[in-house]
Formats: C-alpha cells, sequence, structure tokens
C-alpha cells in the first residue's frame, strides 16, 4: 500500500510540474534517489517513463493541432506548413543531440547522494537564469510559427537536447529560446509543447522497447494520476508559466540544494 500511496504522489507532481518550468525530472529524481533510495541512472529512466501520462493529457488537449501536423505528415506537405516544419528539424536535432547524452545519462550510477544534489541543484539554477532572462521579451515577439526557419528549429532541437538532464526544464530552456529568438508568447508555448508531445512519444518508445524498467501495478497508478491531474491543470497552468515567474523557484531550490550537496561532500 505504501507503495501506491507514493506513486499516487508521483503521479500528481508529473501531473502539475510537467506544465511548469521548473524540470519535472529533476524534482522526481529528487524523490525517488533521496526517499526512495533508487540508484541514479534508474530514477533518471523511470521519472521519464512518468512521463507518459502527461503525454496523453498534452496529446488531448492540443488535440486540433496534433491532427493537424499528423495530416501534413501523411500527405508529405510537412515542409510547406509552419508547425510541421519546425517539428520536424527540430525533433531530428533533438534525436542526434540528445540521444548519445540520454544514454551516457544513463549509463551513471552516483553513490553519493550529495553528489547527485549538487548535480541537479546547479542545473536548475540555469534553468532558472535562463528564464530570467527571457521572461522580459514576453511582449517583444513579433515572428508567428509560420515564419519559423530552419536555423531556428535546429536551434531549439539541440537546447531541447539538454532536457535529458535532470535539472533542465525541457519546457523552460525551449520556451525561453523561442522568445528570445523572437516569437509571440501563444506560438512559443505551442511551438514547446508540440514539439514535447512528439519527443516524449519516441523517448518512451526508446525506454520501453530498449530500456530495463521493471514494470509494476504503480506504475500503472501513477501513470493514470499524472495523466488525470496533467489534463485537469494545463490549462490554468499554461496561462501562468510565463508570468507567474517561476524561474525564481528554480533559482531558490536549486541554490538550497549546492549549499546541501557542497556541506555533505
Amino acid at each position: 500500500m505504501t507503495d501506491y500511496l507514493f506513486y499516487l504522489l508521483l503521479g500528481i507532481i508529473q501531473g502539475v510540474l510537467e506544465w511548469i518550468p521548473v524540470s519535472s525530472e529533476g524534482f522526481l529524481t529528487l524523490i525517488l534517489t533521496n526517499i526512495m533510495h533508487v540508484d541514479f541512472s534508474k530514477a533518471v529512466e523511470l521519472s521519464l517513463f512518468l512521463h507518459l501520462g502527461t503525454l496523453f493529457s498534452a496529446l488531448l488537449y492540443f488535440r486540433n493541432d496534433v491532427i493537424k501536423v499528423a495530416r501534413c505528415f501523411l500527405t508529405g506537405n510537412f515542409l510547406r506548413d509552419g508547425l510541421s516544419r519546425f517539428l520536424f528539424f527540430a525533433t531530428a536535432s533533438t534525436v542526434l543531440a540528445g540521444l548519445p547524452l540520454y544514454i551516457a545519462v544513463g549509463s551513471i550510477s552516483l553513490a553519493s547522494l550529495s553528489i547527485i544534489n549538487l548535480a541537479i541543484g546547479i542545473l536548475l539554477i540555469i534553468t532558472g537564469l535562463i528564464q530570467s532572462i527571457a521572461i522580459d521579451r514576453i511582449d517583444r515577439g513579433s515572428k508567428a510559427v509560420d515564419e519559423v526557419s530552419t536555423r531556428d528549429s535546429i536551434i531549439i532541437g539541440l537546447l531541447q537536447s539538454l532536457s535529458v538532464l535532470p535539472g533542465i526544464s525541457r519546457s523552460g530552456i525551449t520556451i525561453a529560446s523561442l522568445l528570445m529568438l523572437g516569437y509571440k508568447v501563444f506560438d512559443a508555448l505551442k511551438m514547446s509543447y508540440m514539439l514535447g508531445i512528439i519527443t516524449t512519444i519516441l523517448l518512451e518508445a526508446w525506454i520501453i522497447i530498449h530500456r530495463s524498467i521493471i514494470y509494476n501495478p504503480a506504475y500503472v497508478v501513477s501513470t493514470a494520476v499524472s495523466f488525470i491531474v496533467g489534463y485537469l491543470t494545463i490549462d490554468v497552468i499554461l496561462r501562468l508559466a510565463l508570468r507567474a515567474r517561476f524561474w525564481i523557484i528554480c533559482v531558490i531550490f536549486g541554490a538550497m540544494l549546492v549549499i546541501s550537496g557542497i556541506s555533505n561532500i
């Protein structure tokens, strides 16, 4: 029963934090390593696997855009549609850069919790600082998704690949980068979360087929809860995600982890 309650809590956390640019992977990894004493590499893999629930939340919420993009790819017209073209080049660059990084992270087994906390703390601070720079550009963007260039798409894809590192927020780094490249807020949000859908689908397929997740019913509970909570919270949180200055949470919590990690080394 304790495991079920714990994974139910993980599902709630994932369902809420997925839409907030604070790295849900980082927080889940911290919980799994510090409380459940799960090996670092397994904790990273499991935290990424638990994104499956919020993937279905995003698919349901962005269903109209998902259907439109799917049609563009099925008809071979994806290079003519701005969003589809962006997703194609951004996903390709993410896979090329992110897969080797993901494999490298998955091979790490850190015995020291202080080192894990220190590393995640530093990455959370980086995530927060990037967002703090971009937040001043929220109302300055003029570029729409139809104007996206191949160069911009590749840049965003390469930056997104860094999110396999627990502490780097995928949505945080991609939305901030799109804002700094001059895109409108609504377009930046749509581009980021649609890219997240495709990336998560590929990542979950890789984990399920090639990795060694040991499945148990508790994972099903966690995934189902994250789907329900994710869908119920996505609309409200997306409206707040940029203007609520969540970057401060990243910096403060990251600093606490860094101090804790250094003091315990």
